[in-house]
């Protein structure tokens, strides 16, 4: 179920929480972890509906764990892909990766299959990146955050973003 081509490993990340780090030297363009859409490695949700049975909690702390999952790891697809543009993924095992303006990371997509691919070479012990920005807007997913008053990790970047254009301003 791992899916990893190349060794990495979870630890203490310097930006939020755990981070997923490389366990060996990478090259640029290199496919470090290949899913097939829809499987158990790669769920994928085409609405609310999909998305609350996913969620439905036998207990409230199932509810309130499996709802810090959706907050924390869902994402949708980069801006730049064909495929699943209203549609929200869950990574099994999780990415844990953080957001940064300069990703070492992006993610393709097929009809089929979601392939993590390197943006440049990357050395041993240096943490998995990517760019929240790249990701679409799926209006039924926000709306959904919304409720519960979370952000999706696109937003979030978005926000970051401005806040940090306002301070070079200043």
């Amino acid at each position: 179920m791992n899916e990893f081509k190349i060794r990495t490993y979870i630890g203490p990340s310097k930006i939020a929480g755990n981070g997923r780090f490389f366990d060996e030297d990478v090259k640029k363009g290199t496919i470090i972890r290949e899913q097939k859409i829809g499987s158990d490695s790669l769920l994928k949700f085409e609405s609310e509906v999909d998305l609350v049975k996913y969620i439905s909690p036998d207990t409230e702390k199932d509810f309130l764990n499996k709802l810090e999952k959706v907050r924390h790891f869902f994402h949708t697809v980069p801006n730049n892909s064909k495929f699943y543009r209203d549609c929200v993924f869950l990574n099994q095992p999780f990415m844990y990766t953080n957001h940064s303006f300069d990703p070492n990371i992006t993610f393709e997509y097929t009809k089929e299959w979601k392939y993590t691919v390197t943006t440049r070479d990357v050395k041993t012990g240096e943490e998995m990146f990517q760019n929240y920005l790249n990701f679409t807007n799926v209006s039924w997913y926000e709306n959904f955050l919304k409720k519960y008053n979370f952000t999706s990790s696109r937003k979030f970047a978005s926000e970051l973003n401005k806040k940090m254009v306002n301070e070079e301003k200043n």
